[in-house]
């Protein structure tokens, strides 16, 4: 690595390292024929087709032209495609490129394979793909296949991977020009790239469980890894070590990010985030074609709005030559002096955050790296920073960035609400955008409902344990159970006891184990676990590859009676292998972005005038800026906002105009009618409505919501207050659709934030902090099991959590079939019990016992991350101040059958109002100086009032019951004063 340049090596080695990772890509594409998946199944009868997915390459070799080397070692496609399995026995280890590949398809695929056995594999019938928690996507062989595996597909795959190729030979013939490698790269494995999208559909390896990482999630791992090691040997130059040991390869994480949340709650207006938020996308955009693709050292393998990771040249576990940590520091200082130029291209007032881990063979320093880098963050000037002056000359302070001038708009006047000319720009800049795309509405007087009011949604799922690997120990590669079934040849394993038999047969293993003649490790029962173990001299190394690698626990020198206990639950468990921990983050973020396209229907509704827009043209006013709103009402329709947005040749509504509009929606009627209305600086003018139009192109409709902000752990979004039921019920039914079988470890959490669209945007995030951190503030509960119910496919879980009912309801076989000993296990109190029971140990020392739901009994405690809610509402700012108080999921599906019987029940909103306002006069009235009701009293009370003033001897008693815990208020003060609506009236 050079002094003077640091980057000179990376970039003279362009083309050779993006030619990696396309090889990477690529090496495992001959799994996308629709044979392959046949060749796959249980019942494939041999020799049946004759699809060679090692050989596939025949075609395309050729289109690759004369690659470079990487340092003296030539990069030869054909064995890249046809050896990345590995040599064979007793063949000598490859000391060139392919060595590379090698190491990295081993990291990313082979590790979590632990020799499932044939009796894993799915029939032809049923061969399906999973999400990573185990809910079936598609029947890859069923009557209707990914459009990939369909008869005839082939050739169009061949050809797309011929254009890639072809692509790639182009660029290499031209290493230097940036913009059409970041093109070419764009086009392939963009967010619309055609190989993203073909091998997300299907899989590398079909046996379950493994049927849960898509031929995507392997691939492109692999190829992340395979460039970040290349980029490894073109820095250490002719001092790196090729030579054996490929399993010593090692990588680093880099982590970059920008505090994110401060421009959230420093912003004024809407606007002022929406437009910071596509700043930071930018800079993320900008921060990747710089590590991917000018520098080629690694590639992005997680992505949110606040951090980047990618994949970075590690030291090798042997510390043969390779990146040691003294060049590793200094090439991340040099980074980050690039980094920085990029962010104050976007004039961020903050400093991004670049961070590289020590080197590992397993994501799970993603995670830690991750959770570091958000606590750094959150002191927003971590580090010095300069901040270059924008322009700005006003006499007070932007109220958005609070580090620059205001600029005073073009009246001329300075006032204390100008923003810099830096806040202003990130402010309006989304607007080109959003004429040019229409869809989602940026202006939250389109958002606001028929009551002026808004919601702001948030949803959050616990994916820390996930990513971190500590609840993939959940998770069995294989039952010891069924695996003992279906390995008769295994004398030294009970099939009576296989559990205890197994734990002592390697313990006694562990303490004295055996070599073959050759002098590599010897057992047939570890053999038949791990594909490796055969190979392995020292036990110690494969406990480190076994353990160490997949689970972050302590060394094998600092273990002693423990080590048995973790390599026999090591070799059952699901492994938190790079490509699973990618799949995990994609499954998630997945989840979010299909409930988007779900709420976009929902807001909608019946669409017409609530989601149309007019061009209007205007006589009266001077000195009209476009791009600048002018709001005010229309004398037909004095309640209704009116707000137009001043465009070079006319202006366009940007407001509800089903409340301006009124039930006829007739826009002629505006023709001639006058209104006065306001700029931004508070100067109002008179117009005259000339004529009125639909508005054409992309601006003619819209979705009324907004997105604030999309994770793969969370999601925020803006909907009409009217819709925040719909939306809060479509995303509960999707994750016990999809999540059911994690449901304990995977919590969704939800908070309702209702505000007037007035409020104070600062306020409103203030206020949805609060509730975020209320929801994730409790921790894990114990809920003790009440009853099991085992259906042939269902499990149905009773439970009593705090004196109250919790009703489970989960799958307990898969989609094939037979049963899920696979994913639906839970943390227990106590010790192993039943025959599948498994204790995975922790490093902190403790362990955990888990059970399959099916075997759980009456009495049994379980350990549950609980799934809640909260909702509050701002009818002033002060209200963020108050407490908050969270519900159970399962309160949110008798908050609407409660609603449901009120309107049955309540004979006029009169009477509603009277019977909210009597309870809870009466809660304070029986509720003494140390908050205990007096329920007898209460319980006589509610009945007398239930009974006189409605008709509720029918639901008489559900409600007394909803009364007792304070639902039946909550629901009322919701319905009636939040939603403003009416009995009668279906929520």
């Amino acid at each position: 690595m050079s002094a003077s340049d640091p980057f000179k090596a990376l970039r003279d080695n362009r083309a050779a390292l993006l030619a990696c990772e396309a090889i990477g890509w690529l090496h495992m594409a001959g799994k996308v024929h629709p044979d392959f998946v046949k060749q796959q199944a249980s019942d494939a009868v041999k020799g049946a087709t004759t699809w060679n997915q090692i050989n596939w390459a025949t075609n395309v070799i050729g289109k690759f032209g004369s690659l470079p080397s990487v340092g003296a070692k030539a990069i030869t496609p054909n064995d890249l495609f046809e050896k990345h399995q590995g040599p064979k026995r007793n063949a000598p280890e490859t000391d060139n490129v392919l060595g590379l590949l090698q190491a990295a398809h081993a990291m990313a695929s082979g590790i979590e394979k632990n020799t499932p056995g044939d009796y894993q594999k799915q029939p032809s019938a049923q061969t399906w793909l999973t999400t990573a928690f185990g809910h079936p996507v598609q029947n890859l062989l069923g009557t209707t296949p990914p459009a990939i595996l369909t008869g005839g597909a082939w050739s169009t795959t061949e050809q797309q991977i011929g254009t890639i190729i072809g692509g790639l030979a182009a660029r290499v013939k031209d290493p230097t020009n940036l913009n059409e490698w970041i093109k070419w790269r764009n086009g392939a494995i963009g967010s619309a790239g055609w190989l993203r999208e073909a091998f997300t559909t299907t899989l590398a390896e079909t046996r379950v469980p493994n049927n849960d990482v898509t031929l995507w999630d392997q691939s492109f791992i692999a190829a992340a890894l395979f460039k970040a090691a290349a980029a490894g040997a073109v820095l250490s130059g002719t001092s790196f070590e090729w030579r054996k040991g490929k399993a010593n390869t090692r990588w680093r994480v880099l982590t970059i990010g920008i505090g994110t949340e401060h421009y959230e709650a420093r912003a004024v207006r809407i606007g002022d985030w929406t437009g910071t938020r596509d700043a930071i996308a930018s800079f993320f955009d900008e921060v990747c074609a710089f590590v991917e693709v000018d520098l080629a050292i690694g590639a992005c393998v997680y992505r949110d709005e606040r951090t980047l990771s990618f994949t970075f040249p590690g030291y090798r576990l042997d510390c043969k030559d390779s990146l040691n940590d003294d060049l590793a520091k200094k090439l991340r200082a040099s980074i980050e002096t690039e980094v920085d130029k990029l962010a104050k291209t976007q004039a961020f007032e903050t400093p991004p955050l670049v961070r590289l881990s020590s080197s590992t063979r397993s994501f799970i320093a993603m995670s830690r790296e991750l959770a570091e880098a958000r606590r750094v963050l959150e002191v927003p000037v971590h580090r010095a920073w300069s901040i270059a002056s924008d322009g700005s000359r006003g006499k007070h302070v932007c109220p958005v960035t609070l580090v620059r001038a205001g600029e005073p708009s073009n009246n001329g006047s300075d006032r204390k609400q100008d923003a810099s000319k830096s806040a202003y720009d990130r402010r309006t800049g989304r607007r080109s955008a959003w004429e040019q795309s229409g869809g989602d509405t940026i202006w939250i007087s389109e958002v606001a409902d028929e009551n002026d009011r808004v919601a702001l949604l948030t949803f959050s799922l616990g994916l820390e344990g996930w990513l971190d690997s500590t609840h993939v120990d959940s998770l069995r590669a294989q039952s010891v159970v069924e695996w003992r079934a279906n390995n008769a040849s295994l004398a030294a394993i009970n099939a009576s006891t296989p559990r205890a038999s197994l734990r002592t047969h390697v313990e006694g293993f562990v303490n004295s184990p055996t070599k073959s003649a050759k002098g590599t490790l010897n057992d047939a029962v570890l053999s038949s676990l791990n594909d490796g173990f055969a190979h392995e001299i020292s036990l110690e190394d494969f406990f480190h590859k076994v353990v160490e690698d997949r689970a972050g626990t302590s060394a094998w020198s600092s273990l002693n009676e423990t080590r048995a206990a973790w390599l026999t639950h090591q070799l059952f468990r699901k492994n938190a292998s790079p490509g699973r921990v990618h799949r995990f983050w994609r499954t998630t973020r997945a989840f979010f972005a299909e409930a988007l396209e779900e709420f976009r229907t929902l807001v909608s509704g019946t669409g017409g005038a609530r989601t149309q827009r007019l061009s209007l043209t205007l006589s009266g006013g001077t000195n009209l800026r476009v791009g600048e709103v002018y709001a005010g009402h229309l004398p037909s329709a004095p309640n209704a906002p009116f707000e137009i947005l001043r465009r070079a040749s006319d202006f366009v509504t940007v407001c509800n105009l089903a409340r301006v509009l009124g039930p006829d929606g007739d826009a002629a009627k505006l023709k001639g009618m006058q209104f006065d209305a306001s700029d931004d600086d508070g100067q109002r003018r008179c117009f005259t409505i000339d004529a009125v139009s639909a508005a054409e192109g992309a601006l003619w409709s819209y979705r009324p919501l907004i997105v604030l902000e999309e994770n793969p752990e969370r999601f925020r979004v803006l909907v009409p207050l009217a819709a925040e039921a719909a939306c809060v019920d479509h995303i509960i039914t999707k994750w016990r659709k999809e999540m059911s079988r994690v449901w304990d470890r995977l919590p969704l959490r939800i908070g309702v934030i209702g505000f007037p669209r007035k409020t104070p945007f600062q306020a409103v995030i203030e206020a949805t902090r609060n509730v975020e951190d209320d929801l994730g503030a409790a921790g894990g509960e114990r809920w003790r099991v009440a009853a099991v119910g085992v259906q042939p496919s269902t499990t149905k879980l009773s439970f009593e959590v705090a004196g109250k009912s919790e009703q489970v309801e989960l799958p307990s076989q898969l989609a094939d079939g037979r049963d899920d000993v696979y994913f639906s296990n839970l943390a227990v109190v106590g010790a192993e019990r039943e025959a599948r029971d498994f204790t995975a140990p922790r490093p902190d020392g403790a362990s955990v016992v888990y059970r399959r739901a099916a075997e759980l009994k009456p009495g049994d405690e379980v350990f549950v991350e609980p799934s809640r809610y909260a909702c509050v509402f701002l009818d002033s700012t002060a209200c963020r101040f108050e407490p908050i108080t969270v519900h159970p999921l399962s309160e949110w599906d008798r908050r609407r059958t409660v609603w449901d019987l009120v309107e049955k029940a309540a004979p006029s909103l009169t009477a509603a109002r009277a019977v909210e306002q009597s309870l809870r006069e009466a809660r304070e009235r029986w509720t003494d100086e140390n908050g205990v009701l007096d329920c007898a009293a209460w319980t006589g009370w509610v009945h007398a009032v239930l009974a006189n003033e409605w008709n509720a001897k029918e639901h008489l008693q559900d409600l007394e019951h909803a009364a007792q815990d304070g639902l039946l208020e909550r629901v009322l003060s919701w319905h009636l004063h939040v939603l403003k609506q009416t009995t009668g009236v279906s929520p």
